[in-house]
């Protein structure tokens, strides 16, 4: 066999200068019917839609603002209502499940027993020890509130 038989033959340059000057089609799409039309309506809608609720939750978002601007201290001492509330009820669960330990509210009973007799003997059985509680309770009320009586 002879050696040009057996090669594959190249491609010449002026065959490959045609191919490389060729310009490829350009497909242009116009979507007036079919799935892909319904697509882009429906995207364009749902474009507009959200852009009408984006306007209208910041509009309530500036209502809320105006509102609470105005009635600040109304809604701080309504919230710390609410918080202290709260703070109550999270409290007593607490407590009711410390009391379902077995052994330990008999021993907070027998703390606030030993407490309270501790607080009878120190400040209630005498007259001077009572007018040391008067007055550390008056200078205790002067602290809180502020007043002189």
């Amino acid at each position: 066999m002879s050696p040009e038989a057996e090669a594959p033959k190249s491609p010449d340059k002026e065959t490959m200068q045609a191919t490389s000057d060729t310009k490829t089609p350009v497909v242009e799409v116009k979507m007036e019917s079919g799935p892909l039309a319904t697509t882009a309506k429906a995207t364009q809608s749902a474009t507009s839609e959200l852009e009408a609720l984006l306007e209208q939750a910041s509009e309530y978002v500036s209502f809320v603002t105006d509102f609470f601007k105005s009635n600040q201290p109304t809604v701080v001492k309504i919230g710390l209502v609410v918080g202290a509330a709260v703070a109550v009820k999270v409290a007593l669960a607490i407590l009711g499940a410390i009391n379902e330990i077995p052994l330990l509210a008999p021993t907070f009973e027998m703390v606030g027993i030993g407490t309270s007799a501790w607080f009878l003997y120190r400040y209630l059985l005498r007259a001077s020890t009572r007018e040391e509680l008067s007055r550390d309770f008056d200078s205790l009320k002067k602290e809180v509130l502020g007043k002189d009586e």
